[in-house]
């Protein structure tokens, strides 16, 4: 189906107050529920539909994690090279230009500063006040966004000082 941008807030976080910065940045920032997800959040966060998106393929989380699938799709495909009677130099060589390619591609259909631009909104919720956490979560989802049953694999705790472009391609969500 496609990639979802999806958030976490303490649940005491008033919204409506946040608003203004929220659609500052053009984001949604909506609950949303999901039983299987919010299930294993902590009982004090909230889920919300980060985007105004339809999906996020074509966003910074989706993009990025396309680009991450590709690459290990190439992985599949060298089996075959194989097969045909390609030589290990020669497949690498096919994938390193594939991946330059995958790269070069998303580059010029993804706005470089989208992961900035995350970090501004973040930045701007916490000099609020109002906030003093956030989480997000990047998912392909199969099913749907409110019935799709996955597991969290895990959480990183990223102070906002240490917060990079480079984590958004990085952590795996």
């Amino acid at each position: 189906m496609c990639y979802f941008i999806t958030a976490t807030l303490p649940k005491a976080t008033d919204l409506d107050a946040l608003r203004p910065i929220i659609d500052a940045h053009k984001l949604k920032f909506k609950p949303i529920k999901n039983a299987f997800i919010e299930a294993q959040l902590p009982e004090e966060l909230m889920y919300l539909q980060a985007t105004k998106h339809y999906c996020d393929c074509e966003t910074v989380g989706g993009c990025f994690r396309r680009l991450d699938q590709a690459k290990s799709e190439a992985s599949f495909d060298t089996k075959k090279l194989k097969q045909k009677g390609w030589s290990d130099a020669k497949i690498a060589r096919w994938i390193e230009e594939k991946n330059r390619t995958i790269e070069k591609q998303e580059a010029k259909e993804h706005d470089a500063t989208a992961p900035a631009e995350w970090i501004s909104f973040f930045q701007d919720l916490a000099n609020t006040g109002l906030v003093n956490s956030i989480g997000l979560l990047i998912h392909f989802y199969t099913v749907g966004l409110m019935d799709e049953p996955f597991t969290i694999k895990g959480t990183a705790k990223i102070n906002l000082q240490n917060l990079t472009p480079q984590l958004f391609r990085s952590n795996e969500r």
